[in-house]
């Protein structure tokens, strides 16, 4: 990144300077906190767009402290750390927590300048998750989308005239199960694999099939809902590639890091991964180069359907007056830039949209599509205990202790009782 970044920080500062209510007039420095994946020294915009901040505000200079541990775990790590006040200015969460942060009362709202530098600048599709209608939570940095993971190669070996036909759910089971190779015993092929243990993770890889069928997440007053029909019809939808024999029956042992390395390894030819995997797959995968990215269909055959995830910042309590014009300089074109081309972090502003990038690169209609459908989990307090529960159900059918209407008629209802 050029270092002339910082001539956008003058007109940012200006706008932004004495906003917040709860900001703390200091004289030190600015300390952010992010996941170990997010280090400066593993995302080179992030320590580009550090070091030109410190550049032009050496009385404000940002230093990065990097958490460890695990997604899955890093929640409660943060929780810990914001009550005792010995976090940081700002930490980069998972938009999923944001609601529950904001309920303990652990983190402010934007001011106001920035807030509306978010508003009219992110994806439309991101605002449902870092918003509550009224204010903006959180400053976005790093979105993310659920895509299908295709072997191209495969498909075309077995299916030479695959792309001639619309992409739907049907189309998908048919491919799955043309893509499974039984030739070695000892080691079959599955067409396709998905979570089946008990996650957040495994709930949100759930919930492209949820949504595909036409299934929501809030309801017309807002609140949080499992529409029980097309939950049961999706997870029959998966069930029944398991008994057909493209995907695994030990799906209920599968997580995350399972199916992205059978997909890595050959194990899998077709899996839904996150947008993130681009990068360990050519790092990683000797299939790397003959994997495609391919939107989650839907059984209508007209649209697809994504659930749009990400990362961003979030204000504490006590922090410094300047790090709201540090936080807005995240979202200027040079950041979302370097981001994509760099780090291979998809960008979180609509302007960043017409990059070259979405047109050149294979996966880049899949992902800008995405990125502009989407539909983002909505900002709630109650949104773990959500996703748990969708997770349970799912582990409860992938071991075959429920049907899936057993199990999503259950959910349903556990989650209308928690209102």
């Amino acid at each position: 990144m050029k270092s002339n970044i910082a001539i956008f920080v003058l007109a940012i500062i200006v706008g932004l300077t004495g906003c917040a209510r709860h900001e703390q007039s200091l004289t030190g420095g600015i300390t952010i906190a992010v996941p170990q994946w997010y280090a400066p020294e593993k995302v080179a915009s992030l320590a580009h767009v550090i070091a030109d901040w410190n550049a032009t505000h050496p009385q404000a200079a940002v230093s990065c402290k990097v958490l460890p541990g695990k997604r899955d775990a890093l929640l409660q790590k943060i929780l810990l750390a914001a009550q005792r006040g010995e976090l940081a200015d700002a930490v980069l969460v998972r938009n999923e927590w944001l609601g529950r942060l904001a309920a303990e009362g652990l983190i402010d709202p934007l001011p106001d300048a920035l807030a509306a530098t978010v508003r009219r600048s992110a994806l439309p599709s991101l605002l449902l998750a870092i918003g509550d209608g009224q204010r903006i939570w959180a400053t976005p940095f790093d979105a993310d989308a659920l895509v299908v993971w295709l072997r191209r190669d495969l498909a075309d070996e077995r299916d030479p005239k695959w792309t001639d036909q619309p992409w739907s759910l049907d189309r998908l089971a048919s491919l799955a199960a043309k893509l499974t190779d039984r030739t070695n015993p000892a080691a079959v092929r599955y067409g396709f694999a998905f979570q089946g243990a008990r996650s957040p993770n495994a709930a949100n890889a759930f919930l492209p099939w949820y949504f595909g069928r036409g299934g929501r997440a809030v309801d017309e007053q807002g609140n949080l809902t499992l529409d029980a029909a097309p939950a049961a019809a999706a997870l029959a939808w998966l069930m029944s590639l398991v008994k057909s024999g493209a995907a695994p029956s030990a799906a209920a042992s599968l997580e995350q890091n399972d199916v992205f390395n059978g997909l890595a390894g050959g194990a899998f030819a077709m899996t839904l991964g996150g947008s993130w995997e681009r990068g360990m797959l050519a790092r990683q995968s000797h299939f790397g180069d003959r994997i495609k990215a391919m939107p989650a269909p839907t059984a209508s055959e007209r649209n697809t359907t994504t659930l749009l995830g990400g990362w961003s910042f979030v204000l504490l309590k006590k922090r410094h007056t300047d790090i709201a014009g540090f936080l807005a300089l995240t979202l200027s074109g040079l950041v979302q830039r370097e981001k994509l081309s760099h780090d291979s972090l998809l960008p979180v502003t609509v302007a960043s949209l017409q990059q070259p990038w979405f047109l050149t690169s294979p996966d880049g209609p899949t992902l800008r599509q995405a990125l502009l459908n989407g539909e983002s989990l909505p900002f709630h307090k109650d949104l773990d205990f959500y996703l748990d529960t969708v997770a349970t159900m799912i582990a409860e059918v992938s071991l075959g202790k429920q049907t899936p209407s057993e199990a999503a008629g259950l959910a349903a209802e556990n989650i209308r009782q928690k209102k």
